[in-house]
């Protein structure tokens, strides 16, 4: 039996694939009908779907949680609020959603499958012969991030004089430092999506009291920053973004790390 509710609902999800969540919270006014299912543990059995003809998104949030090993997960808080009504099924929806009647400003519908293609699909076709990264960040993904971060204590120095003096003098692309009680990420500007994203782990590892070394299982020892940080980029490259050159060549640092020849910041 349906059950009705008002007022909003919170979400904590996986980051999708594509865009769709985060250019939704960037368009305030924009509503959207869809419906969410809940399922128990190991998606077996679908336990109550959501359903609603005109929300908006509110509230958007991303985060890297750490986990057991440095795994981690890429998520994000959202929340839908609703001037009609939040109508609560049991189970699945019988059948495929269905969008309100056609109307003015009616609201399109939220598709709740996200497509994704090979990694290779996201290579950036930028062209190499200006100074632009090959993947330049997205402005509206580093605003979110960079406010999450801001928040939390977290400078960033961005194109800045200062930043292009510490990256040219360590031979960087980022770098993130702390001491004398200020924590402060260095960029060029625009930076890449891999460097942004690697440079908040540090800011995220450092906040989180990240331990500095790491066992491996054949016992050697291991920078556990940079290991962890780019075992994540690799992890969630798809959701953070990277391009297939960017995955390559954090392969190729990461085994750097494991070989003990990737340079190290000093904090």
């Amino acid at each position: 039996m349906a059950k009705v509710r008002h007022g909003q609902l919170h979400l904590t999800l996986n980051v999708p694939d594509n865009d769709l969540l985060l250019d939704w919270a960037n368009t305030a006014d924009k509503l959207l009908a869809g419906h969410i299912t809940f399922f128990d543990t190991g998606r077996r059995t679908a336990r109550e779907t959501v359903s609603f003809t005109a929300g908006q998104c509110v509230s958007y949030q991303e985060n890297f949680t750490a986990g057991d090993d440095g795994e981690g997960a890429y998520v994000c808080q959202l929340i839908i609020a609703t001037a009609e009504k939040l109508e609560l099924t049991p189970s699945e929806p019988a059948g495929a959603f269905v969008a309100p009647a056609a109307r003015e400003h009616a609201a399109p519908v939220l598709a709740t499958t996200v497509a994704s293609g090979p990694l290779a699909e996201n290579v950036s076709v930028l062209a190499k012969a200006t100074n632009l990264p090959a993947n330049p960040m997205q402005p509206a993904r580093m605003e979110l991030w960079m406010g999450y971060l801001e928040r939390r204590g977290v400078q960033f120095h961005i194109g800045t004089p200062e930043a292009e003096l510490k990256l040219f003098d360590n031979q960087a692309e980022g770098m993130y430092s702390a001491g004398g009680g200020t924590k402060t990420i260095y960029l060029y500007d625009p930076p890449g999506t891999a460097t942004f994203f690697e440079e908040a782990f540090h800011a995220l590892q450092h906040l989180r009291k990240h331990p500095a070394i790491k066992v491996l299982e054949s016992g050697q020892e291991v920078d556990a920053w940079e290991y962890d940080a780019k075992q994540a980029l690799l992890k969630h490259s798809e959701k953070l973004g990277l391009s297939y050159e960017e995955y390559v060549e954090t392969e190729n640092q990461l085994q750097q790390v494991i070989d003990n020849e990737y340079g190290n910041y000093n904090f």
